[in-house]
């Protein structure tokens, strides 16, 4: 089972250059064996936006070409283009990252499930991240 760590366990392991997930040293190419499982949250007001568009518009596979997600993102940790907000959903509170770097965000599985969220299959994409590595 997965769980949290603390933010004196993240410094440390960043502090050791470890991998947050797998414990290994964590270097550029770095594959973890534990793969993280990520949704990718669908606005229905941009969907719309994009369908009215029409011809000229960038396809699937063109945005899907063009996603760049930071590490700070990634790491949970905030960057200078990192805002964080309280937000409630059904009356827990929840912190809200919101990494302006970033073209796509994500939310955690657990949290999905935790929260009883639908969630729509998406595309599988691969996120090119700030030091030019890409995670899929």
């Amino acid at each position: 089972k997965r769980r949290r760590l603390t933010q004196a366990e993240l410094n440390e392991k960043r502090a050791q250059g470890l991998c947050f997930l797998c414990d290994k040293k964590f270097h550029p190419g770095h594959v973890c064996k534990n793969k993280a499982q990520v949704y990718m949250p669908k606005l229905v007001e941009e969907v719309e936006l994009i369908e009215q568009l029409g011809e000229g518009s960038p396809n699937e596979d063109e945005i899907a070409e063009t996603c760049e997600i930071s590490i700070h993102a990634l790491q949970g940790t905030q960057g200078y283009q990192t805002i964080r907000f309280m937000g409630y959903s059904r009356r827990k509170p929840l912190n809200i990252l919101i990494d302006s770097g970033s073209t796509h965000n994500f939310m955690d599985s657990g949290l999905v499930a935790r929260m009883c969220w639908r969630v729509d299959p998406c595309k599988v994409l691969d996120a090119n991240l700030d030091d030019g590595n890409s995670v899929p």
